[in-house]
């Protein structure tokens, strides 16, 4: 026989994305820019070394070699950084896992510049640094109080603590995924 669960209602809602969020404000991202554009590739090759055997040996473990680098090789789609680039190992040096990674962070800044300042959501995070801006700055330490310490209207800084900068954080590490 067959069984039929029945859930109750409001057990599971889906958050809202940051893009969802913007909408509410009146920022609209349209749907074909809300995927991420840019892509990083890497491929990374070994050999097995059977002349380099770590002495180790067990009942159950026994080594038949070990993995060596031989090169590292990484391409991307981000404009200045689309040419493909490697980087050979020579023995046991760490050197091409400190280039990839260095070369790596310098495509994903690029990356955050362009995004931020002229990809397809440059216009929605101006849009909200500019909300932020003309709600004026956020002091933490007088928040809600005037200079004699009574308490004030703070409907304007909490907006801006509640609403504006929770989107500002998330719609930056959008730019920031590479």
């Amino acid at each position: 026989m067959h069984a039929k669960h029945r859930f109750p209602e409001g057990a599971f809602q889906s958050s809202s994305s940051v893009f969802d969020r913007l909408e509410a404000l009146g920022i609209v991202v349209h749907p074909r820019d809300r995927f991420y554009p840019y892509r990083i590739t890497y491929d990374i090759e070994k050999c097995l070394d059977k002349e380099d055997v770590i002495p180790l040996k067990s009942a159950k473990l026994h080594y038949i070699g070990q993995h060596k680098l031989l090169s590292i090789s990484v391409c991307s789609n981000i404009p200045g950084y689309d040419r493909p680039q490697c980087f050979i190992s020579e023995g046991d040096d760490p050197q091409p896992v400190d280039n990839l990674v260095t070369y790596m962070t310098e495509i994903s800044q690029a990356t955050f510049e362009h995004m931020a300042e002229s990809g397809p959501i440059s216009n929605a995070l101006q849009s909200l640094k500019e909300l932020v801006k003309d709600y004026g700055p956020l002091d933490d330490d007088s928040e809600g109080r005037s200079e004699s310490g009574d308490d004030v209207d703070c409907k304007d800084n909490n907006y801006v603590k509640k609403v504006l900068k929770p989107l500002l954080g998330p719609l930056l590490n959008y730019c920031r995924q590479i």
